[in-house]
């Protein structure tokens, strides 16, 4: 589950940090940045599952060179708290609860109650950074307080101190 405190130490960075690297950095082709979104209740694809999901700002996977395997992944445009929730699946939870059907994109699910667009399904090959940490789906940053409305998840976006997420960079060539 998400605590405020796991999300508060390590290596991790503040929101108005990345914001600045990601828009003032030269060296970089491209930044990206994503944290963990705790427990997830997904509802509307029959029975009601737990899941473990990842949020991610627009620019993830297109840095890691992840393509979609259907349908769009998460992108710049998702960045903006106005733009429609949307959710990409992993490739392997998508064969199991949603038997690979071409049909699962843009179906209506619910996340913690909020309700989500299917937008996307990752490649086969990627299920996440790190081999221990598999994830089911991944949101954008932008809807992480929506689908986990504690207080400090919504002010940490703006809070310079509060150091939850991790960054990545691709440096330029040369």
């Amino acid at each position: 589950e998400l605590s405020q405190n796991s999300e508060t130490s390590g290596c991790s960075l503040s929101m108005p940090f990345f914001n600045d690297v990601a828009s003032h950095v030269d060296a970089f082709s491209g930044v990206a940045a994503f944290a963990n979104a705790g427990q997830i209740d997904l509802s509307g694809n029959g029975t009601a599952s737990v899941l473990k999901g990842q949020a991610v700002s627009g620019g993830f996977f297109t840095l890691l060179g992840v393509r979609a395997a259907a349908g769009r992944l998460i992108a710049p445009s998702d960045d903006s708290v106005s733009a429609q929730p949307g959710v990409v699946l992993n490739h392997g939870y998508w064969k199991r609860q949603f038997g690979g059907s071409p049909a699962t994109i843009g179906k209506k699910v619910r996340l913690n109650n909020v309700p989500f667009t299917i937008i996307g399904v990752a490649d086969p090959r990627f299920a996440s950074l790190s081999p221990e940490n598999v994830y089911d789906v991944w949101v954008p940053l932008s809807v992480l307080s929506q689908i986990n409305p504690h207080p400090w998840v919504k002010a940490r976006a703006t809070d310079i101190y509060s150091w939850w997420l991790v960054v990545i960079g691709r440096l330029k060539p040369g």
